[in-house]
């Protein structure tokens, strides 16, 4: 029996026999596309032959209709691939199936059509320029590849607006928290503005790296649309690893607080303090790892649940098991794209911070004094985050006492809210090309285990 894959149009053959009668599910070895394959039906008995008439009839010309290719009534493995794009929601989740049945043999028309017209993996590269895929397989040079993902203006504008509205509401949190003035009500503060920080980079990186795995499977440019749209159904699929890495470390925190306020009794508390030091540091130890799986499994988290069609305990169990079964290639996949990473967000640094000298230097020379005051009165309080990676020039004029006027002051703010979205924008590239890094290595990983089934 043959037939071919609506995915990426590939051609197969596979004995009858092993075919079970009420169906199987194959995955395609080249892009992963699941084909759902029925048994062949039973030639129908063929009619008992008639006596010849003595009487001759004249011969019947020969039809030159071409026999019946599907029941779909589908010309050719490339029409159906571009259909695609008609489907279902619950197909752009991922979900899509088709029944296949016996293959006849293609019509002569189609067969001219697609000679006549290339299909995108001809052209491997050129065609799927920007979808971080070279060609119409996955191969390990994708992993590189998927830089081009960074070039898109859209994921970018979109992962950058998360991540400057997570600082925003971190710089918010943290400035009512200091209106307190209690040291114990800011610690809770600081927590719950990383968390929601993170939360947004979660959701961020959810909705570019859903848009990556799908573009990646068409290879070709979707409408945006599909990602946020994925990102409105299913928001505790992409939340739910970092919750339940959130409550771990949560819970270890507190278990580690307990242990310090049994410090504070009288005569005995140093002394059981001393004795539990090395539980407190175990327990440390345990809540930085459980941050490191935090961004190990984030790395091909998304594909795993927009395929599977996984959430909750669910898609952590899949992520997971996903790592224990190829261990050593995923780690090695995650270091090369973390040290890109690097590299990349070092490189945008640069160039952003070139670009504010200059942007320094001229208007120095044109507005003269007046600049100082301006970039003086940059309030500190809306990079909470950003601190640790802003070129230090920036951070020496944010620690300064600023504010000759109002003017100043509003200046100032302007000034602060476009230097932290450029900042974010330059870790927003960071973070498209991690996402798309990671669908790559899932479809990698996956194609390996498929191997190994089939052997």
């Amino acid at each position: 029996m043959r037939y071919f894959c609506p995915g990426c149009g590939s051609k197969y053959t596979k004995p009858a026999e092993e075919i079970p009668a009420e169906g199987m599910t194959i995955r395609c070895p080249k892009c992963t596309f699941k084909i759902s394959i029925k048994p062949p039906r039973e030639a129908e008995a063929a009619p008992p032959p008639v006596a010849a008439s003595p009487e001759k009839k004249p011969a019947s010309k020969p039809s030159a209709d071409p026999p019946t290719v599907l029941k779909e009534q589908l010309e050719a493995p490339k029409d159906a691939a571009l259909d695609e794009d008609e489907e279902t929601m619950d197909q752009a989740f991922g979900e899509e199936q088709t029944d296949v049945e016996e293959i006849v043999a293609p019509t002569p028309s189609s067969q001219a059509k697609s000679k006549s017209k290339p299909k995108a993996k001809d052209c491997p590269f050129l065609s799927s320029l920007g979808t971080g895929k070279s060609g119409s397989e996955f191969r390990f040079r994708d992993l590189f590849c998927a830089l081009s993902v960074s070039l898109d203006y859209r994921k970018l504008l979109l992962a950058a607006s998360a991540i400057f509205l997570g600082n925003l509401l971190y710089a918010g949190i943290m400035a009512l928290a200091r209106l307190a003035g209690n040291a114990t009500v800011e610690t809770i503060g600081g927590i719950l503005g990383l968390a929601v920080f993170w939360a947004l980079v979660f959701l961020g990186l959810g909705a570019t790296a859903y848009q990556s795995y799908r573009e990646m499977s068409k290879g070709k440019i979707l409408p945006l649309g599909e990602g946020v749209t994925y990102l409105k159904a299913r928001p505790f699929s992409v939340l739910a690893l970092p919750l339940w890495v959130l409550g771990a470390v949560l819970l270890l925190g507190a278990a580690m607080a307990v242990l310090a306020v049994i410090g504070r009794i009288p005569y005995a508390g140093p002394l059981l303090y001393g004795l539990s030091f090395s539980i407190s540091f175990a327990l440390s130890l345990l809540a930085v790892l459980c941050c490191l799986f935090l961004m190990l499994a984030s790395f091909s988290y998304i594909p795993l649940v927009a395929e599977e069609k996984l959430a909750g305990r669910a898609g952590a169990r899949g992520i997971l098991n996903l790592i224990w079964r190829q261990p050593g290639r995923y780690l090695a996949h995650f270091l090369l794209v973390c040290l890109t990473v690097f590299a990349l967000l070092w490189l945008l640094q640069v160039l952003a911070s070139l670009a504010l000298m200059g942007v320094l230097w001229v208007g120095g020379k044109a507005m003269g004094p007046d600049l100082g005051p301006v970039f003086l009165s940059i309030p500190g309080a809306l990079f909470p985050v950003a601190q640790g990676w802003l070129p230090a020039p920036l951070m020496a004029m944010l620690a300064g006492a600023g504010g000759a006027g109002w003017q100043f002051s509003i200046a100032g703010w302007l000034v602060g809210l476009a230097v932290l979205y450029l900042f974010s924008m330059v870790f927003a590239a960071g973070l498209v090309y991690f996402g798309a890094a990671g669908v790559v290595n899932y479809q990698l990983l996956r194609r390996r285990e498929n191997r190994k089934e089939k052997k």
